[in-house]
């Protein structure tokens, strides 16, 4: 018969624990840098500076571009009507698509894991 004595867990479940309630509280800074810096990119993007072709009218849906955040999410989001047809090559394909939104998620999703870790990094400190 073999047995196993394993001291100490009692330590590792109090640090585990306040590892998590630091990365929840760390959490909403990232969330915050995450918003604004989409927010960058998709005005970017509209303004012909990424890959997409650049918007008409631009300067209207530059300055309703917003990035928002909360305790467990970044979004960002325009109230431009036309927005959606520009994104998604609406009014019968008469508009050719740009997807701002959606290429500017789609290219910086390693930048948003690199965010997120970053809240698991600074609570491991």
């Amino acid at each position: 018969m073999v047995t196993i004595e394993v001291n100490g867990t009692d330590l590792v479940l109090k640090a585990l624990d306040k590892a998590e309630k630091e990365i929840l509280n760390n959490l909403p800074k990232q969330f915050n840098q995450i918003a604004s810096y989409l927010e960058g990119e998709v005005k970017q993007s509209i303004a012909g500076q990424k890959e997409e072709d650049k918007s008409f009218d631009t300067g209207n849906l530059m300055i309703h571009v917003y990035g928002r955040y909360g305790d467990d999410f970044a979004i960002v989001f325009t109230n431009v009507e036309y927005a959606k047809y520009l994104e998604y090559a609406g009014l019968n394909n008469h508009w050719k698509n740009r997807k701002h939104f959606q290429n500017t998620l789609l290219r910086n999703q390693v930048k948003i894991q690199e965010y997120l870790n970053e809240a698991i990094k600074s609570a491991m400190r």
